[in-house]
């Protein structure tokens, strides 16, 4: 891993310890931010939800393709392809599936599903629901 591309968040107090941290990560480090401290724990946050939260569901989607007796590289095609289209696109420009279409039937079929998962259960329907809120509710 490149970790030159990885991006930093910091905060300071002090402009002198701003000034040094500044030139230190101008030689060590390609992309950095300054911050306060709640736009740092809000990045902290995005990045959980962008990485840690992105991962975890990888291996929920793998350990249903492991009970299907399915090959699990049959999702990196479309993993892959999703990436890059959120290097020109929004998030919200890219979005698909059934919440997004308001498929309900089909919510409801994957659900049923799920039912000895529970937990992954309580996870699709919360995320299912944030979807049709964004994509289908007028506030």
């Amino acid at each position: 891993m490149d970790y030159f591309d990885i991006p930093i968040v910091y905060e300071s107090s002090d402009e002198h310890i701003q000034s040094l941290i500044d030139q230190s990560l101008k030689r060590a480090w390609g992309n950095w931010t300054m911050a306060n401290e709640d736009q740092r724990m809000l990045a902290h946050a995005a990045a959980v939800f962008s990485n840690n939260f992105t991962n975890h569901m990888q291996h929920i989607a793998h350990q249903l393709l492991h009970e299907a007796n399915l090959p699990t590289r049959l999702l990196q095609p479309m993993v892959k392809a999703h990436m890059q289209l959120l290097d020109k696109h929004e998030p919200s420009e890219v979005q698909t599936g059934p919440a997004k279409r308001n498929d309900i039937e089909t919510i409801h079929r994957h659900i049923a599903l799920l039912q000895s998962h529970p937990d992954w259960k309580k996870v699709y329907e919360i995320i299912s629901e944030d979807i049709i809120n964004n994509y289908h509710k007028k506030y």
